[in-house]
Parts: structure tokens; C-alpha cells; sequence
């Protein structure tokens, strides 16, 4: 049995109007992972995703699903992938058991997946209730609910925390924290939300200009993680002014933060610090966020260039 469910191989493609690329793109989706797709707005999530699912097809490059080559297997696959594309589709006028009847007679799917999907997103207890007075994240998890209908072995989804709240994002991280693990289902997500979805993932895919410039488990990054310095003082708008003349200090809110190479610099920025007049209030060392890595792989890419 194949392990990867999703697999690109040098995929090429194009919008010559828009001139976005997609170059070159190898991604592989393991059986039972939750991979994020990340990168900035107009990286090429979509695109790719799209070129997955046979919405687009590539100039070059081969796109496998269940380690079958796309362009090769019969329709009856996608049976197996469920999809939600930021805003699920729905029909605010009628009932959540309504907008899944509807689903259920297009798809054939049996009558009885509707009552097993809708308590599976936990919404079992409004099935009469007009979707019209759902909120964004009961809305976003009566699309998973759709999506969850033929049993997927695969869950594509974009951007699925467009639009919600922490309460909603936090909603349906747990859903699918629960679906991977309490399911099987592998999940693939892409995101510009990158500290939304560090807390989600096993593996990650980087994209920047339609080119993959990371590929690996979470774990694998922290090869990328430096320390930030959080530091507080009696005027943190002065003391930036007097870090920045020697190190790449900027001002976050109530903090100064700069990244350190380790802990041994850390007593010599304070005493700086102490020695040119400041009180500090607060210091302490802290893992870089997703984001902070984000920016330090696009930079070495570009350096590369």
C-alpha cells in the first residue's frame, strides 16, 4: 500500500496575465500526517492546491493522488478527498441537515451520512437551526461537515480559518486534531496563518513565489530557530535607539526584541544596558515563532539568488 497521498513531482504552471509560477514543485503529503501548506497571500497555495485536484492542469510535471498519476485515474477518486476552500458554499435559508440533504442526493451518498457527518463536527444539536444564524466558526465546520460526508481518506483544505475569530479558529483546530487523530484522515491545510497553524501540523511545505523552499516535519525547523530577547526598561524607546547603533534591536509593543545567536549573549545586552543608564523591568529568552523562521528562510533564499 502506498504511503504518500498526495505527490507533485517538478510540476510547472503559469498565469502569464498575472505572471504567477508555479516552478518546479515536488510535495509530498504522507498517509496520516497534517501537512501545512504555508506561505504569504499570493505565494501559490491555491494554484498548487488546484492543480492537485485536477482543476488545473500542469505544463510540465507529474501529480499522483494515493500513488496514482492524476491524469491517469477514473473520477471515482475524488470519492476519497474531501475539500473546503476558505468560505464553504451554503444556503443561509435552510437548515445545517438541509444544506447536507442536498449534498447527499447530488453525491448518492447514503442518508444516513448526514446525521454521522454533522455529529462528527459537533453540530448534531442545531440540525434544524437556519444556517443563517450560525456563526462563522459553526458555518466553517458545517463545510467540514460536507466535506466529511463520503468518508474522505484525505481532507484538501484552503485557508479554512479565513474570516474567524480565536474562538472559531481554536474551534476548528480541535476538530481537526480530533478528525487526524480519533479518524486516521489525512489532512493537508494551507494557511497564511502561520501561528495558527504551528499549533496544528506535523509536517510542513513552504511556498514563497511559487517555489517550495522548505519541506519536513515541524521538528525539523527548529534548525531554524533562534532565540528572541524580550526586554523590558524604563524608557524601551530610547534604549532601542542606543541597541540598534550595534545589534538589530526593534520595538514590539511594551518589549524590546532582538534575536540572539544564545543564552551567553543575553548578560552582556543587559549590562550594556545597565551601564548606559536603564532599568530593566523585564528579560527573558523565548523560541522564534513560525513567522520569525518564515522570514529567515525567504531571506536565505533570496540571499541564494
Amino acid at each position: 500500500m502506498d504511503t504518500i497521498a498526495i505527490e507533485t513531482r517538478n510540476v510547472d504552471f503559469s498565469f502569464p496575465r498575472t505572471g504567477l509560477t508555479i516552478s518546479s514543485l515536488n510535495v509530498k503529503v504522507k498517509k496520516g500526517a497534517i501537512y501545512g501548506f504555508l506561505g504569504p497571500n499570493g505565494s501559490g497555495k491555491t494554484t498548487s492546491i488546484r492543480l492537485m485536484l485536477g482543476l488545473l492542469s500542469p505544463l510540465k510535471g507529474t501529480i499522483l493522488l494515493f500513488g496514482r498519476e492524476l491524469s491517469k485515474v477514473a473520477p471515482g477518486i475524488f470519492s476519497r478527498i474531501g475539500t473546503l476552500v476558505e468560505t464553504p458554499s451554503l444556503y443561509d435559508h435552510l437548515s445545517a441537515f438541509d444544506n447536507l440533504r442536498i449534498v447527499q442526493r447530488i453525491k448518492n451518498i447514503p442518508v444516513e451520512a448526514i446525521s454521522e457527518s454533522l455529529s462528527l463536527v459537533g453540530l448534531n444539536d442545531v440540525v434544524n437551526k437556519p444556517v443563517g444564524k450560525f456563526s462563522l466558526g459553526m458555518k466553517q465546520r458545517l463545510g467540514l461537515a460536507i466535506a466529511l460526508m463520503s468518508n474522505p481518506e484525505l481532507l484538501i483544505l484552503d485557508e479554512p480559518s479565513n474570516g474567524l475569530d480565536p474562538s472559531g479558529m481554536l474551534e476548528v483546530r480541535e476538530l481537526l486534531l480530533r478528525l487526524n487523530k480519533e479518524k486516521g484522515i489525512t489532512i493537508m491545510i494551507s494557511s497564511h496563518l502561520l501561528s495558527e497553524i504551528e499549533k496544528l501540523v506535523s509536517h510542513v511545505g513552504i511556498i514563497n513565489n511559487g517555489a517550495l523552499i522548505f519541506q519536513d516535519t515541524i521538528g525539523a525547523l527548529q534548525q531554524f530557530q533562534q532565540p528572541l530577547l524580550h526586554i523590558k526598561t524604563n524608557d524601551n524607546i530610547q534604549a532601542v535607539d542606543f541597541l540598534q547603533t550595534s545589534l538589530p534591536a526593534k520595538l514590539n509593543c511594551e518589549n524590546i526584541e532582538l534575536v540572539i545567536d544564545g543564552d551567553d549573549e543575553v548578560a552582556g545586552i543587559a549590562k550594556k544596558l545597565m551601564v548606559a543608564g536603564y532599568d530593566i523591568y523585564d528579560l527573558h529568552v523565548s523560541k522564534g515563532s513560525l513567522e520569525n523562521i518564515f522570514i529567515s528562510i525567504t531571506d536565505k533564499r533570496q540571499k541564494k539568488a
